[in-house]
């Protein structure tokens, strides 16, 4: 059974009135998903709650975690509109349910262990206001750094529009956690699909650029910082990327281009593993930092 916390429910309610548009200012709903995340959840959540923006709605679904993070959101309750612990069917899953129960204009998602730079949401909520009016199907994203277990800053990666209209079709082509998608995006043209196990955002990002509908506005400031590993940078999800990258473009390519773009894929993932496992930390923080380098 679902462990929802019935007196956040009824405050979302109360919220969803006091919260909307004070001042002109749009709400901007931040969702955190997580599991058995007691040793990084709480810097997320801090980075959230001490955003200079202030009419946010804050959502966490937790996958029924069994360490002691559900201490920690009950910890900060007060700072929370809405959150949620029970099974789900994988991080995409879990990422539609807070994407349903949002009831801001524009959200943004931020993993556990990912955290936001101070003046992340006011920068997107600048950049919102100036755009909104243009197109309501919008994704705003932005520049991230990645950092390490020691939470150094080991490089900075910023994308922009050609770099979105040449890689699209090669992998994703933003950053997940400085990314940011109005609610008529999502309405118009769908969640997550739950059948991916890794590749969910991209496949959501490749949909809307190729539906022709959606504006995509890139910002060179930091948004966010994202922490190195996950399961999409082990060795075994490689030949899982590749699957699910076919079958996210097979609509879209030829099928001899897809399948080349697979196995160029492949070999330069898998080369580029064993060379981090080769290098010492500092060349490789070296060669990112160099590759991802201002411009």
């Amino acid at each position: 059974m679902s462990d929802v916390n019935q007196a956040n429910q009824e405050k979302m309610g109360v919220q969803d009135i006091t919260k909307q548009d004070p001042h002109n200012l749009p709400l901007v709903s931040i969702i955190t998903v997580v599991f058995n995340g007691e040793s990084e959840l709480e810097e997320t959540i801090q980075s959230v709650i001490r955003q200079s923006y202030n009419n946010i709605e804050y959502i966490i679904i937790d996958g029924a975690s069994n360490d002691k993070t559900l201490d920690i959101i009950r910890r900060y309750e007060p700072q929370i509109s809405f959150w949620c612990s029970e099974k789900d069917e994988g991080i995409y899953d879990a990422m539609n349910k807070g994407i349903k129960v949002a009831q801001g204009q524009l959200i943004g998602l931020i993993n556990c262990g990912d955290t936001y730079l101070e003046n992340a949401i006011s920068e997107v909520v600048n950049i919102y206001n100036k755009n909104i009016q243009d197109n309501p199907l919008l994704v705003i994203t932005g520049a991230m750094y990645r950092f390490d277990p020691e939470k150094n800053h080991r490089f900075r990666i910023a994308k922009s529009q050609n770099i979105l209209d040449s890689k699209i079709n090669r992998g994703m082509p933003i950053n997940h956690p400085a990314t940011f998608i109005t609610k008529d995006t999502y309405e118009k043209l769908g969640l997550f699909k739950t059948k991916y196990r890794i590749c969910g955002d991209y496949d959501l990002v490749f949909r809307l650029y190729h539906s022709s509908l959606v504006q995509f506005v890139f910002t060179q400031q930091e948004i966010a910082n994202m922490k190195l590993g996950g399961v999409s940078e082990q060795f075994s999800s490689i030949w899982i990327r590749c699957q699910e990258h076919f079958q996210i473009r097979k609509n879209n390519l030829w099928l001899l281009h897809n399948l080349w773009i697979c196995v160029s894929f492949y070999m330069i993932t898998a080369a580029k593993f064993i060379l981090k496992k080769t290098l010492s930390d500092s060349l490789v923080s070296f060669y990112y930092a160099w590759r991802h380098r201002k411009k």
